[in-house]
């Protein structure tokens, strides 16, 4: 998360979080907490703020994916003449370089202007790696290869999902991810509980330490019910869940 991110997370938590003390809140750096809040008595409340994910290989991807698509949105809204959403799926098999970031991000710009430059509106276009190399083929089974959507897509870039959409105010990601959301259970939350514990014993001594575990909006940090045994245990003051998708706060301990 971007120190803008942890900012606007933390005043929805708290607007939503009703017994949020008054006081003085401020963003801090290491070795502090993320935020200390400090309120009547001069008495200080060291906020960590945190994300839960399906996985750290989900994360990672879903990282990279944001990553590619936002920077691709961007180089597009030059090139297209109309607003748009659209996706970047990376290919598990095939990594991006990080000095290759840009070069990617170019070709792919050059192939959405090529296939969908003049998408109608209200229309969507695909295209899919495929990994073979097209130009070898011969113009026959070429043709019924390019008319499934297949192409050869950059390094480490799987498919492309633009959709035109001419009532659209901004161009943007879509965000468009898949799959069965899981249950929210102690085996995600209690590795990330133990691994700020530690981050804890290290920082400053504080008369409180709350940390605030944030359940993201799409897919990879998204769940469904929460099913963790209350109260949790933890040497934290307090530990909440922010569902940030519904507003809801959950007190893990108090």
């Amino acid at each position: 998360m971007t120190k803008q991110e942890e900012q606007r997370i933390m005043e929805s938590f708290r607007n939503a979080y009703s017994p949020f003390p008054a006081g003085t809140l401020v963003a801090m750096e290491p070795p502090y907490p993320d935020f200390v809040l400090t309120v009547e008595g001069n008495r200080r409340i060291g906020i960590e703020l945190t994300e839960v994910f399906h996985s750290e290989a989900k994360k990672e991807y879903s990282s990279t994916k944001d990553k590619v698509t936002d920077k691709l949105v961007e180089v597009l809204k030059v090139r297209l003449s109309y607003p748009f959403t659209i996706n970047v799926f990376p290919d598990p098999n095939r990594t991006i370089r990080k000095a290759e970031m840009n070069e990617v991000i170019k070709q792919l710009s050059d192939i959405v202007v090529n296939e969908f430059g003049d998408l109608p509106n209200d229309a969507w276009g695909e295209v899919e790696h495929i990994d073979y190399d097209l130009s070898t083929m011969e113009p026959g089974p070429l043709k019924h290869v390019l008319d499934q959507g297949y192409r050869n897509l950059p390094s480490g870039i799987g498919r492309i999902r633009i959709h035109r959409y001419d009532r659209l105010n901004e161009s943007r990601n879509s965000h468009s991810e898949g799959g069965i959301v899981p249950s929210l259970t102690l085996e995600y939350i209690a590795p990330i509980v133990l691994n700020k514990e530690e981050k804890m014993a290290k920082q400053p001594v504080l008369e409180e330490n709350w940390l605030l575990i944030r359940e993201g909006n799409y897919y990879t940090g998204s769940f469904d019910d929460v099913r963790i045994p209350l109260p949790l245990s933890s040497s934290f003051t307090k530990v909440f869940l922010f569902r940030t998708s519904t507003g809801e706060v959950i007190e893990l301990k108090g």
